[in-house]
Order: C-alpha cells, then structure tokens, then sequence
C-alpha cells in the first residue's frame, strides 16, 4: 500500500471515529438536559421527581455497550491503537453504566401481573448476561492492551463478547420497553417503588 494511500485511509478511519463519538455524546446530552419549552420556565423535571433512575442510567449502558462493540469491530480491520482504547474506554464505562442500573438503580416493583413478572424476569435475565459480557469485554480488551499487545485473534474474541453484550442489552431493552409500553410498569410511578420510600 502506497504511502499517499495509508494517508488517505486513516482520515477516513479518524473522521469515521470523531464522527461516531461526537453522535454518542450529543444523543446523550440531547437525552438529558433540560428543555425549555415554550412557556417561559423549564419544563425539564428536576432528577428527585423521578420515582427511580434506572430509565436515565440504562440508556447509557445501551448506546455506549453498542459503540464499544462497533469500535472493538473496526479495530479488528484497522488494528489502531487509538481505536483500541476509544473501544476499551466506551465499553468500560458501559458496564459501569449497567451495572448501576441493574444494581443499585434497579427499580423495586409491587403488585404486578403474572405476565409482567414473566416479562420482568426475562429483562433481568437478560441485563444479567449483558452485565458478564459487558464485564468480561471490557476486562479482555484491557489485558489485550496491556499483555497481548494487539494479537488479532484476542481482538477477535473481544470483539464477539461485545458483539454478544450488544445483542443482550438490545434483549433487554425490548423486554424493559415491552415493560413500560405494554405492560404499564413504570409511567407516573406505576407498580415502582419510590427510591425514597424503599430506603425508609
């Protein structure tokens, strides 16, 4: 490969990845901050008037699993350091992310209907498996960084448990979605224990 061609192929791959974080970060701003609206005040509820968290914290467990895997594919073409650790650095604070929200933010349900139980016992199995191979994609890319020095069979196989923990917490937010959507748990508080009252 040419050296003009080599040039050429890594502007491509850095405006490729500026273009990809740059995404993430404003659908995860756009997501969170305050809107304004059109009658003179902010229309935003503050964080206290949500009855759980979980909604807030799972949706950046969802899209940063998702860019670290995307990330971790494209090292495996490409072998870039800095690819290497955008994938390490998104996939580890995406665990972070869900485990918070599969743990410590995990909303307390009451009163549900046995199709619900149903439907919230396959969210959690779900989020559980997203949570090992979230964990263990994470911790694998760091010892391919630090010990392998960028063999591309380990990339491969960091790459498919991402892969695996993208498909799995896109599982789990169907069954979180068909929670909310369907099965009425969740909206204005509904069948959720305040985060409160549970830890009175």
């Amino acid at each position: 490969m040419t050296l003009k061609k080599m040039k050429t192929k890594n502007k491509i791959l850095n405006a490729g990845i500026t273009a990809l974080i740059f995404l993430t970060l404003s659908i995860a701003a756009y997501a969170h901050e305050g809107d304004p609206g059109g009658y003179g005040g902010n229309i935003a509820a503050s964080l206290d008037e949500f009855p759980n968290l979980h909604p807030l914290i799972v949706h950046f467990a969802i899209v940063l699993i998702l860019v670290g895997a995307v990330f971790q594919l494209v090292y495996v073409f490409f072998m870039k350091k800095e690819v290497a650790w955008i994938a390490f650095g998104t996939a580890a604070v995406g665990f972070v992310a869900a485990y918070l929200a599969a743990g410590p933010y995990h909303p307390h349900t009451q009163e549900l209907s046995e199709q619900a139980k149903q439907v919230l016992g396959q969210h959690d199995r779900w989020a559980e498996w997203t949570l090992w191979l979230g964990g263990a994609g994470a911790g694998l890319q760091g010892l391919n960084l630090f010990f392998l020095q960028d063999k591309r069979w380990a990339v491969g196989l960091v790459a498919a448990v991402l892969l695996g923990a993208g498909y799995t917490v896109s599982k789990a937010g169907h069954f979180g979605s068909q929670l909310v959507y369907i099965e009425g748990v969740g909206p204005q508080g509904q069948h959720v224990e305040s985060e409160d009252s549970h830890s009175h």
